[in-house]
């Protein structure tokens, strides 16, 4: 952020509120909005905010406001956050410009997730907020939903004798599924297992078009890698 003055000297209590304002519609370009295509469970969905420090040393931070459910990865710190709000300070010198990158972990249920992020400096040993982005995780289903989606498009697929064997052998796979409970990473390698062994049998049909399916499957198989992976943290007391 590039000011063609001295910030430091320009900021007295009386100039305050027009320099926010500038500063504020500055930062409207520099915190970039979320992806807004679909969101599965389990699925890190990333927030990046750039910064660019006037010539004057000052103390940026940065204040992440997020759904209770939800978790934040401060990837700095190398740390999950599960309690909001987060204030982070952003060590900048004067001239100095840098990119912050947060992530935050969507849970197993179908909803809107709020989160707000909001950009500014401390002064007069108080934070003063130069720009808000807010934005609304949206989880379309969860990932029972998810399999009963698959299993339904399954059932209504019209294909030959040949390929009809192999939908079948792809809808018990993924019965086990639904009936396998989970108690460990084990279990969801098995249900991952399945989900592979589903998508090779697709995959084999000639007779109608699968495209969608394979997609389905495809999200299925993402939920289920993102909760193996997240398994001991998404499960610690």
């Amino acid at each position: 952020m590039y000011f063609a003055f001295d910030l430091g000297m320009m900021l007295t209590d009386e100039s305050f509120e027009m320099i926010a304002d500038l500063m504020g519609r500055v930062f409207d370009y520099m915190i970039e909005g979320r992806d807004a295509k679909m969101i599965y469970p389990w699925q890190v969905v990333p927030v990046e905010v750039s910064l660019e420090s006037s010539m004057t040393d000052y103390n940026y931070q940065i204040i992440e406001t997020f759904s209770e459910d939800l978790f934040l990865y401060d990837q700095p710190n190398r740390q999950w956050i599960s309690s909001s709000p987060v204030q982070l300070d952003i060590g900048l010198s004067p001239g100095e410009k840098t990119i912050r990158y947060f992530y935050y972990l969507t849970p197993d249920m179908a909803g809107f997730y709020p989160t707000e992020t909001q950009a500014g400096i401390m002064f007069n040993e108080q934070f003063v907020n130069l720009n808000t982005c807010e934005f609304d995780i949206q989880v379309e289903s969860d990932r029972v939903g998810l399999l009963d989606a698959v299993l339904f498009d399954l059932d209504e697929l019209v294909v030959d004798k040949k390929d009809l064997s192999s939908i079948n052998t792809a809808g018990k796979s993924l019965e086990n599924i639904r009936t396998r409970p989970v108690n460990s990473k084990a279990d969801i390698s098995k249900n991952i297992s399945d989900i592979t062994f589903a998508i090779h049998k697709i995959v084999q049909v000639s007779s109608a078009d699968t495209t969608l399916i394979r997609l389905e499957l495809d999200g299925l198989l993402r939920v289920e890698a993102g909760r193996y992976y997240y398994y001991d943290m998404i499960t610690a007391p």
